[in-house]
């Protein structure tokens, strides 16, 4: 047997070890694996379901008119005047305003 062989079935036998326990009831624990899962698990409850409420900000770093205007999805998406606002607000939407989903920011010129 070559040693890349060798290598692989030892992770690959390293890996079925971690996987098979969590991912099946054993004992009176309930299954660990799907508990993390982030589709049937826990961090299905983190997420909020609730749409954003329309508020008016008046913030003096702004030069000209913004909006900021979330999707179906709860996605932010930036309509500004100029390019200073463009790239002030998805710092806003990232670290000021509470959301729950931070990930995509759709940036456009109005």
């Amino acid at each position: 047997m070559s040693r890349k062989s060798i290598k692989f079935l030892l992770l690959f036998i390293i890996t079925s070890a971690l996987i098979i326990p969590f991912q099946f009831k054993t004992g009176p624990l309930p299954p660990i694996g799907k508990f993390f899962s982030p589709y049937v698990g826990f961090w299905q409850q983190a997420e909020s379901d609730q749409p954003k409420l329309a508020e008016k900000l008046n913030l003096p770093e702004l030069i000209g008119n913004a909006e900021i205007i979330y999707d179906d999805r709860l996605v932010p998406h930036i309509f500004a005047e100029n390019d200073h606002d463009i790239y002030f607000l998805p710092f806003l939407v990232t670290q000021i305003l509470p959301n729950d989903d931070r990930s995509w920011v759709r940036l456009s010129k109005a």
